[in-house]
């Protein structure tokens, strides 16, 4: 009986069928295309932040500003992350990473549009990263979030941009989408980085000697 119904009206199956392809494509880009990283963590008691650990500097679209996130591992295992500096020029990003590189445990990442001109003197304590590295970090980033293990120092920039990013599955993975994000997130990308760079796991304790008798 129902499929009669249908049949007799052409005109209205065709409505009920195109709007149940929207719907569908709807619920699909939100379920398995768009992840948005909402949460918001704010630490609180850990200021000032440890000196050290890792900064991560990104242009904007337009290449006419600078953003820059420091992040610090701490006792506890939680990766704090602050804004070190958002700067419209070129030089004044220089400027701060001299300020910056004076502590020697500080270590850089940065995008290949900054490394272009980047100094000579800090070559060794520079990684450049992209998108490939976006990719790879995401959902590390996302977990960390999750377990509480992710925390800012409470900048209102920082905050908005991770609120805004939005990431989109991509080669069986997840990533940023400055594309798909409704506005500015290059603190949110750098966040990414330094973040994940700072947390990886490094080698501690004294090289061990194996003395081999004859």
């Amino acid at each position: 009986m129902l499929s009669r119904f249908f049949i007799d009206r052409p005109i209205f199956a065709n409505v009920i069928a195109i709007v149940t392809m929207i719907m569908g494509g709807a619920l699909g880009n939100v379920s398995d295309k768009d992840i948005s990283l909402l949460e918001n963590a704010i630490g609180h008691g850990i200021e000032p932040l440890p000196d050290g650990g890792t900064v991560a500097i990104e242009t904007s679209l337009t290449d006419d500003r600078y953003f820059a996130t420091r992040a610090v591992v701490l006792d506890d295992r939680r990766t704090v992350v602050t804004v070190e500096f958002v700067c419209d020029t070129y030089d004044e990003m220089l400027q701060h990473v001299e300020r910056l590189a004076k502590n020697t445990a500080i270590k850089f990442a940065i995008s290949p549009s900054i490394d272009i001109h980047w100094p000579l003197a800090l070559e060794r304590r520079r990684a450049i990263v992209g998108y490939g590295e976006i990719l790879k970090f995401t959902p590390r980033i996302k977990s960390m979030i999750h377990e509480k293990l992710l925390w800012h120092t409470g900048e209102n920039m920082l905050a908005e941009h991770v609120q805004r990013a939005v990431a989109v599955r991509s080669q069986n993975s997840i990533a940023l989408s400055s594309q798909r994000s409704p506005g500015p997130i290059e603190l949110a990308r750098c966040l990414v980085w330094c973040a994940a760079l700072a947390s990886r796991p490094t080698a501690t304790g004294k090289p061990m000697i194996v003395v081999a008798s004859g």
